[in-house]
């Protein structure tokens, strides 16, 4: 280099930006949407093949379950996910189409334990940035 000179480099790295609360609603909406329709078509199929429309309506329960499980990929947040809908479906699943309720209920110990856990990895994740 020369005497005088100078060199002015900057190095920037931006960082990378999450999805805008815009995007997320639509990319949801069209997802959600479309396998509501996929559902409803099954529904109508099964029911008139199998000529059993009442135990087929339990599969509208999943819609939540799936909305709620894109939501909290879209957002890299596990909490976001629906637990409760999914133990009530398998609860009620369970008792409607095997006719088994009482030992069942235990599926919907699930919700707080999966909620502690999170609880606990939050807590966990929060001590090490700031230690």
């Amino acid at each position: 280099m020369f005497e005088n000179e100078t060199v002015c480099a900057e190095y920037v790295e931006t960082p990378k930006q999450k999805m805008s609360n815009k995007k997320i609603s639509a990319i949801k909406s069209v997802l959600v949407s479309l396998y509501t329709t996929v559902l409803v078509i099954t529904y109508v199929v099964l029911g008139v093949f199998l000529k059993g429309w009442h135990p087929w309506w339990l599969l509208f329960l999943t819609i939540p379950i799936y909305a709620s499980l894109i939501e909290a990929i879209l957002r890299k947040r596990p909490g976001l996910f629906s637990i409760e809908m999914v133990a009530i479906s398998t609860y009620v699943t369970l008792g409607i189409v095997l006719g088994i309720w009482h030992p069942t209920w235990v599926v919907l110990l699930v919700v707080p334990i999966y909620r502690s856990t999170l609880s606990a990895f939050r807590k966990i994740k929060y001590i090490k940035e700031n230690d």
